[in-house]
Formats: structure tokens, sequence, C-alpha cells
């Protein structure tokens, strides 16, 4: 059975704010006083920069998120046999899950609260036959009536957190694809603001930056904007198309079970990663009165979307 990676968010660009002529992964260097990283991690390309540290100390910073990222990718990732995830999946049950499972499902279950549902971590039954289906050389829609008989298995209310574990309904299984990633970020770059950095910004799928310099950030479809203490996320449609003619993609509304069309982009900037990342899947499932309705309970967020007709929309703060 086969499974896909999600490859999207690969339209973003770091533009190094002391020299707006330079662009990170391109063959340009920046100035002396920044350090970047380019490698894999969680698996996706992803990207580090630090201001105003030397050779060996951005070395070993680098060590140091690698570390946390393999630690947390141990919990949450669908793609380690091992994974605490994947036992949930597996056996419908996690003893003595960790920390890090028990705050991001707590986490994961209130944000499909406040955005009625267009959030939801309990989706992957759905997602894995889709997947598979066009893996498989299908070039024939699922049927409504399979869509419908899988969406049965998705229905959040069927896990339960208790003390020391957790529990879900006969053939469900979890997802932590469009939140794990920020909250992966938000752990790292919490980790090292603990360590007295200031001047960095985390590119892991997810970007966050620490309270201290600027960072410019250029999105697609001209968008642009400086990141400073806050953090940003972006989905789009054209991040992971699963069948040939691009109608089914990895953003699937799960009020429906197919994929969404209103939006060709959701950019959502927030004071943490884990917020961003869940709202930009959230948002670019919805319709335009859902989206007004989210916005409206989180007026803390900047949103930029870009709509399938090419419109853009913007809501609360953006830098």
């Amino acid at each position: 059975m086969v499974e896909r990676k999600l490859s999207r968010r690969r339209f973003l660009t770091v533009i190094a704010a002391a020299s707006p002529s330079v662009f990170a992964g391109s063959t340009l260097a920046f100035s002396n006083d920044v350090r970047s990283w380019n490698g894999t991690a969680l698996g996706a390309e992803s990207q580090m920069f630090f201001d105003g540290l030397s050779d060996r100390q951005t070395k070993n910073v680098i060590a140091q998120v690698l570390g946390e990222v393999e630690r947390l990718e141990q919990v949450f990732s669908l793609y380690r046999a091992d994974s605490e995830l994947n036992q949930l999946n597996k056996t419908g049950v996690l003893r003595n899950p960790s920390h890090d499972m028990q705050i991001l499902l707590t986490r994961a279950l209130e944000f499909c609260r406040q955005t009625d549902g267009a959030f939801n971590p309990a989706i992957q039954p759905l997602w894995k036959m889709i997947s598979t289906h066009f893996a498989n050389s299908s070039i024939d829609e699922p049927s409504a009536e399979h869509i419908q008989q899988v969406l049965t298995r998705c229905d959040p209310a069927g896990i339960r957190i208790r003390e020391g574990q957790i529990n879900l309904h006969s053939g469900m299984a979890l997802t932590f694809n469009g939140i794990a990633q920020g909250y992966i970020t938000d752990q790292v770059t919490s980790l090292l603001h603990q360590t007295g950095l200031r001047h960095v910004l985390m590119n892991l799928g997810e970007m966050r930056a620490l309270p201290g310099r600027g960072w410019d950030v250029r999105l697609g479809h001209g968008g642009k904007m400086r990141l400073a203490g806050r953090a940003l996320a972006t989905s789009e449609p054209a991040g992971t198309v699963l069948s040939p003619d691009g109608i089914w993609h990895h953003l699937i509304n799960p009020a429906t079970g197919n994929s969404a069309h209103d939006v060709r982009q959701v950019s959502v900037v927030a004071r943490d990663a884990t917020t961003a990342d869940a709202l930009s899947t959230a948002l670019a499932v919805s319709s335009a009165p859902a989206r007004a309705l989210i916005a409206e309970r989180f007026p803390d967020v900047g949103i930029r979307t870009i709509t399938a007709e090419g419109s853009e929309e913007r809501s609360g703060p953006l830098v």
C-alpha cells in the first residue's frame, strides 16, 4: 500500500533583511553575519537561518535542532512503523502516551472544534483511501458511496483521551499532517529561545522567527511580508496533487470527503506555528463564509487568501 509524503509549501522564499538582493537557496551568499543550513527534516526540504553566530555555534545549534526533530518524529510520523502515532493507528489504543502526543492531540481537537470540523485529525482513513486509489494508477474517481462509507470512520468524536491512555473507535486512524510540522517548529524554536538565541528563522515546512531581527518572506502570487517573533504557514491545493487532472489533492474537506477548490493559496501568520499550521489547513478547505467565521474567532491571526478566481482576501495582522 502506497502513501505519499506531502510536498507542499515549496514556494516560500526567504530574503536576507540586511541584503534585499539575496535569496535563500540561490547560489549567492548571505552577508558574513548570517549562517544558513539547507537539508531535509520531517520528510521535506528545510532551512535554518542564524544571524550573529559563529560557524562552530551554528553547527552546535543545528545538531540540537535535528536531535529534537528526530525525537518528535518518533512520536508523530506516519512513515515510521514504531512511532507512537502508528502504534495508536494500528491497535486503536496507546498506553502511556508521551507528553507531546497528549498536548498535540488535545490542541488538534480544539482546532477541530474552533473550525467547525474543517481541521480534522481523524481524516486519515479517507486520505489513505484516496491517495492509495490514485497511486494504483486508477484514472477513475473514487465512488461517492465509498467516500461516504470511509467518512463514517473519520468522526473525531470517536477519540478518547483518558488518564494515561488514548483510544480510537474501531476503524479509525489519526494524522497530524497539517499541524505536526507547526508543533515541531514551535518546540525547536522554543528550545533555542531558552538558550538565549534571538536572531533565528526556522523553516521546517512552517516558518517561525524568534523575537529579534526581521526576515522578509516572499510568498507565491506576489505576496511578501516581514516576519519577526511570529510564525507563518501556507497551504495550497497544488502542493500535493493526487489525480492526473489535479481535481484530487491533499486538501480534503472533511464535510464532503472531496478535495477543496475554493482557494489557490492560504497564508496564516500567528504567534505560534502550531496555530498557523492548523488554521492554514482549515481555511484552505473552507468556503468563503466559513473562512470569515473562522477569522472572526482568531482576531490576532493574520490571514491572506488567494481565491480560486485569483482575488485576494486579507484579515488580521500580517506582520
